[in-house]
């Protein structure tokens, strides 16, 4: 979420729209809640909570735009959901190389996961100044469902490995 949009669209004064990211906070802080979990469940679990997270935030985004608490929500179970992902994922891309290998497998998963986020925010903030905050939603929801058809092809070709 921009700071003008947080302003312009849901009438928040500037130290308002600042506080909207405490709401990206928390999911960063319930991700960090959540690893146990992962291990305990398994991969395929995690990534189906985790998916199913992201796509709920990213629909209620797409549907409710201008609502500030369902965005609030929403911006709590995208940030959970695709943090949490992370979790699993980077565990599977470790365990499918030779543990010497571990540091390059780790330097190619976090350079995609950064450059995933810089190509999402850039046509993403033009997509806002295009269509507005719901068409960023539905991007999301593209991307999160995606991201669901790899994992689940993944998974049908046995490659979710680790505590499946």
């Amino acid at each position: 979420m921009t700071t003008v949009y947080a302003v312009t669209e849901l009438g928040l004064t500037v130290t308002q729209a600042s506080l909207v990211g405490l709401a990206g906070l928390t999911g960063g802080i319930a991700t960090i809640a959540a690893a146990p979990l992962h291990a305990r469940y398994g991969i395929r679990r995690s990534l189906t909570v985790c998916i199913a997270a992201a796509l709920a935030g990213a629909v209620l985004i797409a549907v409710v735009p201008s609502v500030l608490a369902l965005t609030l929500v929403a911006l709590f179970l995208v940030s959970a959901g695709v943090s949490s992902e992370q979790v699993s994922t980077q565990a599977v891309a470790l365990a499918s190389v030779d543990p010497s290998e571990n540091g390059r497998a780790n330097t190619v998963y976090m350079a995609a996961t950064f450059l995933g986020g810089s190509l999402a925010t850039a046509i993403g903030s033009q997509l806002f100044l295009l269509a507005g905050y719901a068409a960023v939603g539905v991007m999301g929801a593209v991307l999160v469902a995606s991201a669901a058809s790899l994992a689940l092809l993944a998974h049908r070709r046995g490659m979710l490995s680790p505590a499946t």
